[in-house]
């Protein structure tokens, strides 16, 4: 009997912990460009905590942020469990710099498109058809072997399985919020 994966979305912790922003626009444009793409000799970047607010100031520096809402970066702890394990394959780390310290962006590479199931899955769509935005992911089907991925329908969601979510857990590491994802295979 083989057991099923469950794959869940991740995302920022951002009411518990501080946040990042890339400080020019040079530096916007240029992660856009890379992230989703392996990139070769990436060029090393600088990002600032977020203290735009009070509330800001008392929040915690968690070992998984941000950057712009959108763009996962570890600290060193985290990158060393990571390289330690199987967990990155097909993706890779893009060294950023945060105050004094090295963090590393989680640059995932690893893309699919056509896995979820539209029909169960709650999105909304442009006047023309097009997918606006997914709130509720509904996938068709089991991922073989990859541990962290994006879907083209909406590249700015991150998916991992269980047991990415259990390593990072069991290791207390902090920043991330994970919501369950379900598979309902389909005919559609």
């Amino acid at each position: 009997m083989t057991m099923n994966k469950q794959y869940f979305l991740f995302s920022s912790d951002c009411n518990n912990y501080k946040q990042l922003i890339l400080p020019t626009f040079e530096e916007r444009d240029y992660i856009s460009s890379i992230i989703g793409r392996p990139c070769n000799n990436p060029k090393v970047l600088n990002a600032d905590w977020i203290t735009e607010t009070d509330d800001n100031h008392k929040l915690s520096v968690p070992d998984i942020a941000f950057i712009n809402t959108y763009i996962p970066v570890c600290n060193e702890k985290v990158f060393k469990l990571l390289q330690a394990s199987n967990y990155m394959l097909g993706n890779e780390f893009i060294p950023i710099n945060i105050e004094s310290y090295k963090w590393y962006i989680i640059n995932i590479c690893t893309q699919y498109e056509g896995i979820l199931n539209l029909h169960k899955s709650k999105l909304s769509r442009y006047d023309d058809g097009r997918i606006m935005w997914i709130s509720k992911f509904v996938f068709k089907k089991e991922i073989l072997d990859e541990s962290l991925f994006y879907l083209k329908e909406q590249p700015v969601s991150y998916f991992c399985t269980e047991s990415f979510m259990n390593l990072l857990n069991a290791n207390n590491i902090k920043g991330l919020i994970y919501t369950e994802c379900k598979i309902k295979k389909s005919f559609f």
